[in-house]
C-alpha cells in the first residue's frame, strides 16, 4: 500500500506511513464522486423558452381581414340606424314601468314587432324573476297599454 500524503511504501499492517507519519489506511481512499449535475435550472431554462414563445405567438400582430363593405346607412328622423320608433317604444314601457317602483336595472323588455301600429312587447322583472305582462305601444302616439 502507498501513502495518500508522500506516495510512499507503508508496509501491511502499520498505522502510519514510516517516512512522513501521516495516519495509514488499510485501502487507499476512492476518488471523489463526479458531482451530480442539477436538472432544474435546464428545466427551467426550458419553461421560459416555451413560455416567450407562445407569448410571441399569441400576441404576435395577426394580420386583420379586409374590412366588409358597411351596409347603407338609413336615416329616420335624423337619426342613423334602422327601426328608431322600436327602440322609442321600448323606451317609454320602461319609463312607464319605472314610474310605477320597478327599478330600472330590473326591468327588461323583449319587442315582438310591429302589428296594427302598436309594437307588441313583453316586460320582465329581472330582479324578482316574475313577468310583467305583455304590452303594446302604439307607433304614433307612444301610449303605453297593457293588453
Amino acid at each position: 500500500m502507498r501513502c495518500s500524503n508522500c506516495d510512499a511504501r507503508i508496509p501491511h499492517g502499520a498505522t502510519s506511513c514510516p517516512s512522513c507519519g501521516v495516519f495509514a489506511l488499510d485501502e487507499p481512499p476512492q476518488p471523489p464522486a463526479p458531482p451530480r449535475r442539477a436538472w432544474w435550472p435546464l428545466a427551467l431554462l426550458l419553461v421560459v423558452v416555451i413560455a416567450g414563445g407562445a407569448a410571441f405567438w399569441f400576441l404576435r400582430e395577426k394580420p386583420k381581414a379586409p374590412a366588409a363593405k358597411a351596409d347603407p346607412v338609413h336615416v329616420v328622423r335624423g337619426r342613423p340606424g334602422g327601426n328608431v320608433a322600436e327602440a322609442e317604444a321600448i323606451r317609454e314601457l320602461r319609463h312607464y314601468l319605472t314610474a310605477r317602483n320597478i327599478a330600472s336595472e330590473c326591468v327588461a323588455v323583449m319587442s315582438h314587432g310591429l302589428h296594427a301600429g302598436s309594437y307588441q312587447l313583453t316586460a320582465y322583472d329581472r330582479c324578482k324573476h316574475q313577468n310583467l305582462g305583455p304590452w303594446s305601444v302604439d307607433a304614433k302616439t307612444h301610449e303605453v297599454k297593457m293588453k
